[in-house]
């Protein structure tokens, strides 16, 4: 976990849970459901240029735009 990744993630007492845009990465470096998880939540991304600038940074671009189109959102 990278300090931008710490620093935007949700704390719920002593747990971290990642960000919206930061599962949606999660999800589409993994398999096929995975993938389908991030469809789904990439419904609720709030942050499209942080998503995209990660995505660009990890090489997923492709991937990306490929969920998002399964989602119907606009990248």
């Amino acid at each position: 976990m990278d300090d931008e990744l710490r620093r935007r993630a949700n704390s719920y007492g002593t747990f971290k849970v990642p960000s919206v845009e930061d599962l949606v990465m999660m999800k589409i470096m993994g398999r096929e459901k995975d993938l389908k998880d991030a469809v789904k939540l990439l419904r609720l991304v709030s942050d499209f240029d942080y998503l995209r600038r990660r995505a660009e940074e990890a090489g997923l671009l492709k991937e990306l735009r490929k969920a998002a189109a399964r989602a119907g959102v606009k990248i």
